[in-house]
């Protein structure tokens, strides 16, 4: 298992720094050279009872936001802040808040009879679902830019880090494709879910143009802790690593919620682009197929590759009522986290560590594990080989 990077291109997300070339306070006691950076960063501190306003704005930062766990804030900082707060025993450690970002290319229809995507069919979730399993009562917090109201998928509630708000409305559309990937319900209409009954939280942390950063990711996975989520499926991430982020996914993981990632869409660039979190070993990273289970050019490859699923022109739910098509590894990631719920389903009492096995020994190999991980992920035989609770 391990945590991912995002797609440059497609659906999944690439990370920007906000303070271009900023160097985190912990790599140079050299004034000089972080004193040209100004920018947002991400502190951490040493304690929760830190009053962060005081460490702050004493230097002449300027707080913007604490995270729901008290220990993080984001901070307008200038060079010379960057240097005297890397050397306050308040503070743990400073990084750049570097952005994430998503393109979407997608093919709108304004109906569909009720159909089952080819993805669903590949990874044999429907034989699961004849079964009996649908994803009831699993709890499954989709970070994303949000959801729109539509008649196939349901919603239980969600939260917005970008406005702060219950309005967690999709003005993007990324959201409610991916969480149609994973829930849209078996009503006669649209399209089928891997896991149709399962609980969704759509949980915004990318605004209007599919950009956020790695404090509205970590805020995400705060509200996930605090909610008691069993997954998080993360669409999107980001080239640079991320202590910070790193022990947060730690954080989750160690609460006993499993972590999907989309591994990337910049597989065409070189032999090891998996992004973050996707990299991490807390996070499943999560490859794309085609239809004909044959790699996308674009899906990212690395040791780090834990699984595939299909992410090539699939179908599912949009804003307004609609349908349509997208492709990347944001697509991909969904699928697996449906799996990862229906095996919940079975059994409650699950790791993260134990569910990610179960995933991974039941997986069709396809080819090489940098291309492909251990294979496509497979439903039925994953809910077979998972014991009873």
């Amino acid at each position: 298992m391990k945590i991912i990077r995002l797609l440059s291109s497609f659906c999944l997300i690439t990370v920007m720094l906000t303070s271009a070339g900023a160097l985190a306070a912990s790599e140079s006691s050299d004034p000089s050279i972080v004193k040209t950076y100004d920018g947002t960063y991400l502190v951490k501190l040493n304690s929760v009872t830190t009053a962060p306003n005081g460490v702050i704005e004493k230097l002449g930062g300027k707080l913007k936001k604490i995270s729901e766990s008290g220990d993080i804030v984001m901070a307008e900082l200038s060079g010379s802040s960057l240097y005297e707060l890397k050397n306050s025993p308040d503070i743990q450690y400073i990084e750049p808040n570097y952005e994430v970002k998503t393109e979407i290319e997608a093919e709108k229809t304004e109906s569909v009879t009720e159909t089952v995507p080819y993805g669903i069919q590949n990874i044999h979730a429907i034989e699961a679902q004849q079964e009996g399993y649908t994803g009831k009562g699993v709890k499954i917090a989709v970070l994303d830019s949000g959801y729109s109201l539509h008649s196939d998928v349901k919603v239980k509630s969600g939260y917005s880090f970008i406005t702060n708000s219950e309005n967690y409305d999709d003005d993007f559309g990324h959201g409610t494709h991916v969480a149609g990937i994973i829930a849209a319900s078996m009503n006669g209409e649209g399209v089928v879910g891997v896991a149709p009954m399962a609980d969704i939280y759509a949980i915004k942390v990318l605004d209007q143009g599919g950009r956020g950063s790695y404090f509205t990711l970590i805020e995400g996975i705060d509200w996930a802790i605090k909610h008691k989520m069993d997954i998080i499926n993360i669409s999107f991430g980001g080239e640079n690593p991320s202590q910070i982020l790193e022990e947060k996914l730690q954080e989750a993981y160690d609460a006993g919620i499993l972590i999907v990632a989309a591994a990337g869409n910049d597989g065409y660039m070189g032999d090891d682009t998996i992004l973050y979190p996707a990299r991490y070993s807390t996070a499943i990273a999560v490859g794309a197929i085609d239809s004909g289970n044959k790699r996308a050019f674009f899906s990212a490859k690395g040791p780090d590759l834990d699984l595939v699923a299909p992410g090539v022109k699939v179908l599912s739910t949009l804003p307004s009522n609609q349908y349509g098509m997208k492709s990347g590894t944001s697509m991909a990631a969904p699928h697996v986290t449906g799996v990862a719920a229906l095996i919940l389903e079975k059994n409650k009492k699950l790791s993260p560590g134990e569910v990610a096995d179960i995933l991974e020994s039941t997986a069709k190999p396809l080819g090489v594990v940098p291309e492909y991980g251990h294979g496509i992920v497979q439903a039925k035989e994953a809910v077979d080989q998972t014991a009873w609770k």
